[in-house]
């Protein structure tokens, strides 16, 4: 019996959201044409161009969909290749955004894109290939108009729900911040030096903890205690290796935090709670805040 073709089949990201299907970009003859051939030269906008193009024009510099927090990635990641114009555009700021290419993949950029674009539909028959392709590039394209999810981007003055708060007895502070983190609960925080603002990744190298501890205003409900890492030493990566002032925690909504370090005091704080609307429609609620 012949061995069946094995290969790694990466997969797409879930959608952060809820919409409505849009019609497929491009017609069947356009995706046809692109199977046939993998290096089709178009025009396309520089990065510059398309961050700008991404950006409100209100002056915010915080993207206003997934679309523009990718193409910030594309511009630090590969800065010297633009993503081609029409069907593929998305496809290609995906790529371009999750995996640094090398020299070789970068002469022949397009025939790269188009390879990892194959690795998903290789498996199925000619008819099938077209369709599974068309359905990528649409749910890519989906997924970009979508809001933005910034985990892992690090925020720029002026944008909003910044907090920074600096260490008793050193030239750092701490930064948490929860711009495009809004529908996870979620706030990112990291170190910065109190002076220039810039981020660095742990002024006190890995002689530090920081800990999920039970909330100060209320130590007698259950909690569990767990000792925190970075999203980066999370993700196996050794402290020495991690980017410069890239480093950052991830943290919900609520957490209560302690802070240790050698020869000086914890330090206690929570993680902010965003207001938001309770949803009470399906109960009744009392409250006891307050005289009678």
């Amino acid at each position: 019996m012949a061995k069946s073709k094995t290969k790694n089949i990466a997969r797409l990201p879930a959608k952060p959201y809820d919409r409505k299907p849009s019609p497929p970009s491009g017609s069947g003859a356009a995706t046809e044409a692109a199977l046939g051939s993998r290096t089709t030269a178009t025009n396309s906008p520089s990065l510059k161009d398309a961050l700008s193009a991404d950006t409100p024009d209100s002056g915010d510099t915080f993207p206003k969909d997934f679309r523009g927090c990718l193409l910030e990635y594309c511009q630090a990641l590969n800065p010297h290749l633009q993503p081609r114009a029409g069907e593929m555009r998305d496809w290609d700021i995906q790529v371009l955004a999750t995996v640094k290419a090398s020299d070789v993949e970068a002469k022949d950029f397009a025939a790269w894109s188009e390879s990892k674009l194959e690795d998903l539909y290789w498996n199925y028959d000619a008819a099938g290939k077209l369709r599974r392709r068309a359905a990528i590039l649409k749910s890519t394209t989906e997924l970009l108009d979508g809001p933005p999810a910034a985990v892992g981007r690090k925020p720029k003055p002026g944008e909003g729900d910044i907090h920074i708060r600096q260490i008793p007895d050193s030239d750092y502070s701490f930064r948490l911040w929860g711009r495009g983190l809004e529908t996870k609960r979620q706030y990112c925080l990291d170190w910065v030096h109190s002076k220039t603002g810039e981020a660095v990744n742990s002024p006190f190298g890995e002689d530090y903890e920081l800990w999920a501890v039970p909330n100060r205003r209320a130590p007698w409900m259950p909690c569990p205690t767990s000792r925190l890492c970075s999203a980066e030493r999370a993700h196996g990566i050794a402290q020495k290796d991690i980017l410069p002032g890239k480093e950052k925690f991830v943290l919900l909504e609520g957490t209560a935090c302690l802070f240790k370090r050698p020869g000086k005091l914890p330090i206690y704080f929570e993680v902010p709670v965003r207001p938001r609307q309770v949803d009470t429609q399906d109960v009744v609620v009392l409250d006891f805040s307050g005289d009678d």
